[in-house]
């Protein structure tokens, strides 16, 4: 056991990259780019194919390049790393056109079933990409003094772990989900469980069921609720 302080951040690198954003939607606005910016990761350009989105996002915090093809934006100089904030759909193909040796934080999940996901690890391989999925809790500030408390042995032995979470998720805001087969474990609890797998390691097995949230209308209703 140790006095020091809780590790509550994350390393930052010594020589960062500049990062091109492939999709300009709400969760690059809300949550990637306000971290980018904390972090002082340099930006090199974005792209989206609504233009005029992109062109707001960038005007927002200072990208000074928006690409008008992905084909555009995947041609970018340097080594950038590529931020694939995009609907698990369009996943599959976007890394099949990144470039050999490329770096690329690909969104969760990793496809919309066992199928997909492995067709796209096959890609990353292929292409011999630098590739992580962008599962940001276990990097919580919270979340990493719980896992540094864990493994000085702070709180003793491990025996259980419970995430307890009561929320209800607003899936209408993203359409792109409407006729997904599944939605709660591979768009929102996908976090717990990578979170679980970071503390306590891989499972030998997963039981999981998942109910319908009733103001889930026009959606998949089954998968709504965990």
């Amino acid at each position: 056991m140790t006095d020091a302080p809780l590790l509550q951040r994350w390393p930052v690198p010594a020589r960062p990259r500049p990062i091109v954003l492939i999709g300009a939607g709400g969760i690059v606005r809300d949550a990637h780019l306000p971290a980018y910016r904390a972090a002082g990761l340099p930006l090199q350009g974005v792209f989206d194919p609504d233009r005029a989105r992109a062109t707001a996002l960038a005007a927002d915090f200072g990208i000074s390049r928006v690409y008008g093809s992905l084909a555009e934006a995947l041609a970018a100089p340097g080594t950038p790393v590529f931020d694939l904030a995009l609907p698990p759909q369009a996943v599959l193909e976007t890394v099949r056109a990144l470039p050999h040796g490329a770096a690329a934080l690909i969104q969760k999940p990793l496809g919309t079933d066992l199928a997909e996901a492995t067709a796209i690890r096959a890609a990353v391989r292929e292409r011999r990409l630098a590739a992580a999925v962008n599962f940001q809790l276990r990097f919580a500030p919270n979340m990493l003094a719980l896992h540094d408390a864990i493994a000085r042995g702070t709180l003793g032995e491990l025996l259980e772990l419970d995430v307890r979470i009561n929320c209800r998720m607003p899936w209408e805001r993203w359409p792109f989900l409407r006729g997904m087969p599944r939605l709660e474990i591979l768009m929102h609890s996908i976090h717990y469980v990578d979170l679980l797998r970071r503390l306590a390691g891989e499972a030998r097995a997963v039981q999981a069921r998942c109910v319908a949230h009733p103001a889930a209308r026009g959606l998949d209703r089954k998968s709504t609720r965990l």
